[in-house]
């Protein structure tokens, strides 16, 4: 009887207990899940946000390819005029030189012949005109010149926003830092429960064992009592006992 009523009382003992952690793993599974959900949740966020951040800079990059191309285009364009005033410059400074030299020669020849001087008067305003033009030709030049400084700058500095856009590209924002390291301690405590889930499970499976050790031995101690109560009956009263005895051999024993 007292080894009954320890098996009774055990087994009790270990209802309670698999009922407590029946508990506690339904309440990690749903901490689990909940885990889990936040998970997928953060992820989907810093999906969306890299997928609008890589898009904005590509925009960006393209906007900038698009202008250092016009540029490129423009600075193609005046240097070719640059290269046309050159010409030019050197065009009319051999002019000016033929004029100078023509004028000389005119000089000359008034300080010998003394005839009119209208020939060299036209030959000085024809040197005015092309001193003119040449003074002209400079300040286009210079301002082209300039032009080209400007437009060369720019173009380094649309490479620059270009390599800091690409750099962008490559490396993660803030945001994405922080999303990763958020998404870290989600996975981490993701399989922390995991494996208290597994605990909680293995746990659950050994006290299901121990009970049904515990049952079965409290089954055959219940039997074992039952067994010792008609033996004594026997003993007493042997008609009575025999019918005792048809009877649990029909219950533990049916044919």
């Amino acid at each position: 009887e007292e080894a009954v009523a320890r098996l009774e009382g055990e087994k009790t003992s270990l209802e309670k207990l698999l009922a407590v952690r029946e508990k506690e793993q339904a309440q990690e599974a749903s901490e689990l899940q909940t885990s889990m959900i936040e998970t997928m949740e953060a992820t989907e966020i810093e999906k969306q946000r890299h997928h609008s951040t890589r898009m904005e800079a590509l925009v960006r990059l393209a906007e900038l390819e698009v202008t250092n191309a016009e540029l490129a285009k423009s600075l193609a364009r005046e240097q070719w005029n640059l290269e046309v005033q050159v010409d030019q410059v050197a065009h009319l400074r051999e002019e000016v030189d033929l004029k100078t030299f023509a004028q000389d020669k005119y000089k000359r020849k008034i300080a010998k012949i003394q005839k009119t001087s209208a020939p060299l008067v036209d030959e000085i305003e024809s040197l005015r005109r092309l001193k003119l033009e040449d003074e002209i030709i400079d300040a286009e030049y210079t301002q082209t010149c300039d032009r080209i400084v400007s437009l060369k700058d720019k173009a380094r500095k649309i490479e620059e926003n270009i390599e800091l856009t690409r750099r962008d590209m490559v490396q993660p924002t803030e945001v994405e830092i922080e999303l990763k390291k958020r998404l870290d301690q989600l996975t981490d405590r993701l399989i922390q429960k995991q494996m208290q889930v597994e605990s909680l499970s293995s746990e659950k499976s050994t006290l299901v064992l121990r009970m049904e050790v515990c049952t079965c031995c409290f089954e055959v101690a219940r039997h074992q009592r039952l067994v010792a109560s008609v033996l004594k009956l026997v003993v007493k009263d042997r008609h009575r006992g025999r019918y005792m005895a048809r009877i649990i051999s029909t219950i533990f024993f049916p044919k």
